[in-house]
């Protein structure tokens, strides 16, 4: 078991927040942005710490647009820490990368105007990465408005992605390495406006899969961590009916839980490069700890051991309360 509240605490939530819908890839965003600017202020005032946020995270992407007819092209070369890639439509995470870097044609009356020519041009307009990063996070697009029910809905179609992906057909100039192994599942479960969320985490790139579900870390299966985790299919507008979440983990309601309006399925990916594994998931030393968080997880451990034999000799012990003579003179009332 291990507790979340010093780690909500340190967010400057209270009670209420914990029980607020918050919105998993914008928490992803925020933390993200804070740990950097922190890195930056301490470089500035002359730490020698590398800024890991961006090593880790940042991927380069370039938006094109080049005229078919005549000689033009304009290019702007842009940073991403996450990619939001689309569920509806596509049947799986590459089809998804292939939709992402579709290209989109601008003629007939959508013709684009290119400086230095009078006439409107017929064009290509898209997206290529110029680099990915070597973890790589993947939102993936649950939510989007219906026009026609003028409501938000959450997409629960199917959507497979696999333990290892090669990317290396929409990377510019890809030298072959641009393939990636999963290290985790971000996992929604519920409706538009309220749910609940959930990962598994693989620490080592060929190990064991564990749940992390608040407060209670459990192992689980390949099964369990990507396939349970693909969607059921169709779209679920926002429930009302109030129906309990245990119904996901229980082997006798499960079925009815799968075809009643509440669904589970996979929200947000993280891949790691699998020419990076070894640096970035290898096993962790002693000299990698901080000597501060070193010292306090001892401390805790000491102050759990004592908790525990405290428990244990409880049935030893006996609290007794004496009162004197003085005691009674002193006492007003009937009850002592």
């Amino acid at each position: 078991v291990a507790k979340t509240k010093k780690l909500t605490e340190s967010f400057g939530w209270d009670s209420s927040d914990s029980f607020t819908q918050h919105d998993v890839q914008e928490l992803n965003r925020i933390l993200c942005d804070n740990i950097e600017e922190k890195m930056k202020r301490d470089m500035k005032a002359g730490s020698a710490e590398p800024n890991v946020v961006s090593e880790l995270f940042e991927g380069k992407l370039v938006n094109f647009l080049e005229c078919v007819n005549v000689d033009y092209k304009s290019t702007r070369t842009e940073s991403f820490y996450d990619l939001s890639l689309n569920v509806k439509g596509c049947p799986n995470i590459i089809a998804s990368f292939e939709k992402y870097t579709e290209v989109e044609m601008l003629d007939g009356e959508n013709k684009y105007r290119a400086d230095g020519f009078e006439e409107l041009q017929d064009a290509k307009k898209g997206v290529r990465f110029a680099s990915l990063p070597p973890v790589l996070h993947l939102h993936l697009k649950r939510f989007e408005f219906d026009f026609m029910r003028d409501v938000m809905v959450k997409v629960n179609d199917r959507f497979e992605f696999s333990k290892e992906i090669d990317l290396s057909k929409f990377v510019e100039s890809s030298d072959g390495t641009d393939i990636y192994v999963l290290h985790s599942v971000l996992v929604h479960v519920g409706d538009v406006y309220g749910g609940h969320y959930y990962a598994y985490i693989r620490p080592t790139a060929d190990g064991q899969w564990y749940k992390f579900d608040d407060e209670t870390v459990q192992k689980a299966t390949d099964v369990q961590a990507i396939d349970e985790n693909f969607g059921i299919g169709g779209e679920q507008p926002p429930d009302t009916n109030g129906e309990d979440d245990s119904l996901r983990t229980s082997p006798t309601l499960r079925p009815r839980f799968i075809q009643g309006r509440k669904s589970f399925n996979a929200y947000m990916l993280q891949y790691v490069r699998k020419g990076h594994i070894s640096r970035l998931l290898g096993p962790v030393q002693d000299a990698d700890i901080p000597k501060e968080l070193h010292d306090k997880i001892l401390r805790e451990k000491e102050e759990e051991e004592q908790r525990k034999k405290e428990r244990a000799e409880q049935h030893l012990y006996i609290h007794v309360c004496i009162a004197t003579i003085e005691d009674i003179r002193k006492h007003d009332g009937m009850d002592l």
